[in-house]
């Protein structure tokens, strides 16, 4: 029933929405870029599952591939639909996992998106306010 339900509120918005003024600016793109975003897509839920992999792996637990696949695109798609780090606490919940490992693991991949975040804003303030030979620099001694 809730599929049924699905399938026609997205055909309603379909219907109701401009869909040429929605497809044109992705007509515009280079087909080479497109393809870009799409590979990259795919991969942003192979490198969220080999690093939850990682952080479980560090308390003795283990889950097969395609669990593990199925579980952080689950979780994925409940942090679309619901607020806050739903996604991440409910893959903790689908596999049944204590909920002090669960959490531990939800607040280290916080902290760890924060750092990439601070790492890519300060990567733009050193590009922006020193130019790129002092970024060039700073890789080179990283």
């Amino acid at each position: 029933m809730l599929l049924i339900i699905g399938a026609a509120l997205f055909a309603v918005f379909f219907y109701r929405a401009w869909v040429g003024k929605a497809i044109h600016p992705i007509v515009l793109i280079m087909p080479f870029w497109l393809v870009v975003l799409i590979v990259m897509n795919l991969f942003i839920p192979v490198l969220k599952m080999m690093r939850w992999q990682d952080s479980l792996s560090r308390f003795g637990i283990s889950f097969s591939k395609p669990r593990m696949f199925g579980t952080v695109s689950a979780g994925f798609f409940l942090g679309l639909v619901t607020p806050g780090t739903s996604g991440e606490l409910g893959r903790a919940v689908m596999v049944d996992m204590s909920k002090a490992v669960g959490v531990s693991t939800v607040l280290f991949e916080k902290l760890f998106d924060l750092a990439v975040l601070v790492l890519i804003g300060a990567s733009a303030l050193v590009i922006r306010y020193f130019g790129r030979s002092m970024y060039l620099l700073i890789l080179t001694l990283i």
